[in-house]
């Protein structure tokens, strides 16, 4: 009678535990875009799927003042509802401070000294900023340790990485220094911290990594 009711206890528990993670799944999905309009000539798509049932995944994007428009990608540390729900806080505190910052570095400084003060104790968050000037067309991005972009460059047709001090993620160091670079705009992609892992390992994603082929030789050809 013990063996069974430690039993039932642990199938409970599992159950809660389950039931939990689809409400905070929901709560992620709801929290990211769906659509994805044109803004002139600059066209944008991104979609996730998350290892486990939550993710830390994250994107963005606004409108962030006269013909600018704010993208920003990121990962949380750690895969779960604590994670769910701390990307949806932080979504937001990117949409309100990205309006009061004149740069891309500026945006993650001061979204790394928010962090700082409101996260969780040992969670921190790897992101990209774009910041898109859509009538000079140009890209200013800026990293706090995530991976990469990947730019491709219209005269050469040739693929290349934006290659930064990727600088420390958001969240650990209160005088973390960011930098930032400007490119021509052209097709830019960035990816999630855990795409290559997932890539290499040819796992279940290859759904989504199939996606994300096929969006890449479409934004290819039409600048070719």
């Amino acid at each position: 009678a013990i063996w069974n009711m430690k039993t039932q206890e642990k199938l409970f528990q599992k159950k809660r535990v389950e039931h939990d993670l689809e409400i905070a799944r929901d709560i992620q999905k709801n929290f990211l875009p769906k659509e994805f309009p044109p803004y002139g000539d600059f066209s944008l798509y991104a979609m996730t799927q998350p290892a486990l049932k939550v993710g830390g995944d994250f994107f963005d994007y606004f409108e962030s003042g006269k013909d600018k428009l704010s993208l920003v990608i990121g990962d949380i540390s750690g895969k779960g509802v604590a994670a769910a729900l701390y990307m949806a806080k932080l979504l937001g505190d990117f949409r309100k401070e990205a309006l009061a910052c004149v740069n891309a570095k500026e945006t993650l400084s001061l979204m790394n000294r928010i962090l700082l003060k409101t996260a969780p104790p040992g969670m921190y968050v790897t992101a990209v900023y774009i910041l898109v000037d859509l009538k000079e067309k140009l890209i200013t991005y800026s990293s706090a340790g995530h991976l990469p972009l990947l730019h491709f460059e219209a005269d050469s047709k040739r693929i290349n990485e934006l290659v930064l001090d990727e600088g420390l993620p958001l969240g650990i160091e209160p005088d973390a220094v960011f930098i930032e670079g400007t490119v021509a705009g052209a097709a830019t992609f960035a990816w999630p911290a855990g795409f290559a892992a997932a890539r290499a390992a040819s796992s279940d994603l290859a759904p989504v990594l199939a996606e994300v082929d096929k969006r890449r030789d479409e934004a290819v050809k039409r600048l070719q």
